[in-house]
């Protein structure tokens, strides 16, 4: 334990860095700064601490509408979901496949990755990295969507019951509406316990491509993607 929160704290540490040269508009000049995170993990380290507290962040809603409960993504954190199109897809196509996935690019790395002058061969090993990416994870998505499944069939009947019994004047809007709460936030506490494994092997993919992508960026590249990661 006292090791996680070390290697933790020295990613977060080390992110601070970057950042503050971020600030500084400096970024070719940091050459103690960028030589440091050069002999190490950290940075890698804290871009996956910030996918895997952005999922940890992700609410479960309640449409009064629709009476439904929804979490984006099936719960999974954007970053985990990114494929070899999103990098050069077109954002104004007609394609419902493109159009589809516009979520995703908006709300991850990848939205970072594209903003960046990338050479062609730079942009033939970043989709190789992708594609391995998408391999690595695989059966941990399928994993995560199918405990999504479960755990939303068990608390969407339960919701249901609730808005059964307000609708019968058995309980009050108040009383309804602080019943659908406890059910949401016992739908994420439950979905989060029960994905440690399939997370912990995201991270793992996640940090494997990341390393990749450090190794194909320059320097330059590497620490303009952490600045507009940590910004956006």
């Amino acid at each position: 334990m006292n090791k996680t929160v070390k290697i933790t704290a020295l990613a977060i540490g080390m992110m601070a860095l970057v950042i503050t040269g971020c600030k500084k508009d400096k970024l070719v000049e940091q050459n103690a700064t960028t030589t440091q995170i050069a002999e190490s993990d950290a940075d890698i380290l804290g871009l996956v601490s910030q996918a895997e507290l952005v999922e940890d962040n992700m609410e479960v809603t309640y449409n009064e509408g629709t009476e439904d409960l929804t979490m984006a993504n099936d719960g999974i954190a954007a970053d985990y979901l990114v494929e070899e199109s999103d990098l050069e897809a077109d954002e104004n196509s007609n394609d419902a496949t493109v159009a589809k996935r516009k979520n995703i690019r908006q709300n991850s790395f990848i939205l970072c990755l594209r903003k960046l002058d990338l050479k062609v061969d730079q942009k033939k090993k970043i989709k190789w990295a992708l594609k391995d990416y998408k391999n690595c994870r695989e059966s941990s998505i399928k994993r995560a969507r199918a405990i999504y499944a479960q755990l939303y069939a068990k608390y969407k009947k339960l919701a249901v019951e609730q808005i059964r019994l307000y609708k019968a004047g058995k309980i009050t809007k108040k009383e309804l509406i602080n019943r659908i709460t406890r059910i949401r936030y016992a739908f994420h506490k439950e979905l989060r316990s029960l994905k440690v494994k399939v997370n912990a092997a995201l991270k793992t993919c996640y940090a494997k491509f990341l390393r990749n992508l450090k190794g194909t960026l320059t320097e330059k590249q590497w620490i303009q993607f952490i600045c507009c990661y940590k910004g956006h």
